[in-house]
């Protein structure tokens, strides 16, 4: 007791024992280890729980936090603030959904799984699960708290409502009757749903040039056949709308626009162009791109190839000319297409050797090839007779 008040006292945080460590000066290698009662050294000074101390001891007070394991609870999902809390006895669950910050939007209060470990005595761990649930109106009435009672270690899971979304939306612009930003109201709600909603297409609305973009996922532009979806809603293009999606539907084109490696030079007199590279010209039916170029832009330059004759439609489809045989197929122009003319492709020149050849070995390799077809055909008709 003397020694504890000539150091201040005990702390409010000290806990109720302690020890002596004691030094032997003969034997400098042995220790002992008083226990003391610290709290009855200081209720009865005259019992042997005050201990006489000696010269070289050491009075060892613990805090009461030191000897005590930290004792938490943690919730996880549809809370605000999931994580550990410090438990308190009394604890209930409504106590730690409020420390969370409460539910979420997307919490079901009816679903609500705590997980407890469960120590045995001399027997291994075992985790037990328990379903509970909490009233909307749980953070008014903690005076009267009913809910489950936590006990140390216990962690909840704050389970989200089957298939719960916040709202979700589209945004369909350009030439429908009432453009706008939609929200999705059912699963698997697809294109042909949202322009029935939005009143149809206007009588100026270019449907082939219809164009989707998606950009929750970066998935970019999807190109869709906007005619095809409507005649048929059952065609794979007509695709599942998500949230972010955009759609554009631009008024008519009734253009065709020419460009790249053509003669606008000699179809268009000087000064006509003002250094432009391309020309716009009414749309003359679903003719080849061949078609456009000669009439319009003069057939293609000497620095142009006609294997390189390449039309974007309007949705964003490209198409390109394609061999057959040794003729060239030009793609169709429809309404809003652009032509354009791409350079030559240079192949690099390979100089090949100059070997003699050897006639003599040629026609001998010849001959007795045909002397070996001949037999065989010699033995096929024996066999057929």
């Amino acid at each position: 007791e003397d020694a504890i008040l000539l150091a201040g006292g005990l702390s409010i945080d000290a806990a109720d024992h302690g020890y002596i460590i004691r030094f032997d000066p003969a034997e400098p290698k042995t220790v002992e280890y008083v226990h003391i009662d610290l709290r009855e050294a200081f209720n009865n000074p005259s019992s042997d729980a005050n201990v006489v101390i000696e010269a070289g001891d050491r009075v060892v007070v613990y805090d009461k936090a030191s000897i005590r394991d930290n004792l938490s609870v943690s919730i996880f999902g549809a809370v605000r603030n999931p994580g550990n809390f410090a438990y308190g006895p009394g604890m209930t669950l409504a106590d730690v959904v409020n420390l969370a910050g409460g539910f979420t939007f997307s919490a079901d209060r009816d679903r609500i799984d705590i997980a407890r470990s469960e120590f045995g005595n001399g027997q291994d761990l075992k985790i037990t699960q328990y379903t509970a649930s909490l009233a909307a109106d749980f953070s008014l009435n903690t005076a009267e708290d009913k809910s489950v009672e936590l006990q140390p270690f216990d962690h909840i899971y704050v389970r989200e409502i089957p298939e719960f979304e916040l709202q979700q939306t589209v945004i369909l612009s350009g030439e429908v009757k009432y453009p706008g930003t939609y929200a999705i109201l059912q699963d698997n709600e697809r294109i042909s749903d949202i322009i029935a909603r939005a009143g149809g297409l206007t009588e100026e609305a270019f449907s082939d040039g219809a164009k989707m973009y998606r950009r929750g996922d970066s998935t970019g532009l999807v190109v869709i056949n906007l005619n095809e979806i409507l005649q048929n809603e059952n065609i794979s293009s007509n695709v599942t709308l998500l949230n972010g999606d955009l759609i554009t539907i631009p008024k008519n084109r009734d253009l065709v626009t020419i460009g790249g490696n053509v003669n606008l030079d000699e179809a268009y007199s000087e000064g006509f162009l003002r250094n432009e590279n391309s020309i716009s010209v009414a749309f003359r039916g679903e003719k080849s791109a061949k078609y456009y170029i000669d009439d319009f832009a003069a057939g293609i330059s000497k620095e142009g190839s006609p294997s390189e004759v390449k039309v974007q439609y309007a949705d964003g489809r490209v198409e390109k000319t394609r061999k057959f045989l040794f003729f060239n197929s030009y793609p169709k122009v429809e309404r809003g297409a652009i032509i354009t003319v791409g350079d030559k492709v240079i192949k690099p020149h390979v100089e090949r050797e100059n070997k003699d050849v050897d006639w003599g070995s040629v026609l001998k390799d010849t001959l007795t090839q045909a002397t070996a077809v001949l037999t065989i055909l010699i033995l096929v008709d024996q066999l057929n007779k």
